[in-house]
C-alpha cells in the first residue's frame, strides 16, 4: 500500500509497473516522480491524476474499469510519445485538453465499449504517426 511506497525511494525511478495493485489517490502526493519516464497500470480503481508526470513518455492504461473520463491535466504531459488505453470500460470521451499531448506519436485504443467520440482538436496531434483502433464500438467517426 502506500505505507511500502513512501518508504520506497522512486525519486529517481524510470519505469514503473504496476499489475493488480491499487494505487491510492495520494499516491503522487507522497512519491516524486519527476523522472519516471514508463508508466503501466492495470486494474485501477481511482482517478487517475497526472500532473505530476510531465517527463513521463510511455503510459500504458489496462482494465481500468471505474476510469469515466480523463483528467484536464491528462494533456499536461507534454513529453508523452506512447499511449495504450486498453479495457477501459467505463470511458466515454476524451477531453480538449487530450490534444495538448503534442509529442504524441502512438496513440493504441483497444476494447473502449463506450468511447462515442475524439476531440474535434484531434488534429493539433501533429506527431502523431500511428493511431490504432480496436473493438470501439461507439466510435462511428473520426474528427
Amino acid at each position: 500500500g502506500l505505507t511500502k511506497l513512501q518508504q520506497s525511494n522512486l525519486t529517481k525511478a524510470r519505469v514503473l509497473l504496476m499489475g493488480a495493485a491499487p494505487l491510492p489517490a495520494t499516491a503522487q502526493d507522497a512519491v516524486q516522480l519527476d523522472h519516471l519516464l514508463w508508466l503501466q497500470i492495470g486494474l485501477v480503481d481511482v482517478h487517475f491524476k497526472p500532473s505530476g508526470l510531465r517527463n513521463l513518455r510511455v503510459l500504458r492504461l489496462d482494465y481500468c474499469s471505474q476510469v469515466k473520463e480523463l483528467p484536464i491535466s491528462f494533456g499536461h504531459m507534454g513529453a508523452l510519445q506512447y499511449l495504450y488505453m486498453g479495457k477501459c470500460s467505463q470511458l466515454e470521451g476524451l477531453l480538449q485538453s487530450f490534444c495538448h499531448l503534442i509529442a504524441l506519436q502512438s496513440l493504441q485504443m483497444d476494447t473502449l465499449k463506450r468511447l462515442s467520440a475524439l476531440p474535434a482538436e484531434f488534429g493539433q496531434l501533429t506527431a502523431l504517426q500511428s493511431l490504432g483502433l480496436r473493438d470501439c464500438e461507439q466510435l462511428t467517426t473520426l474528427p
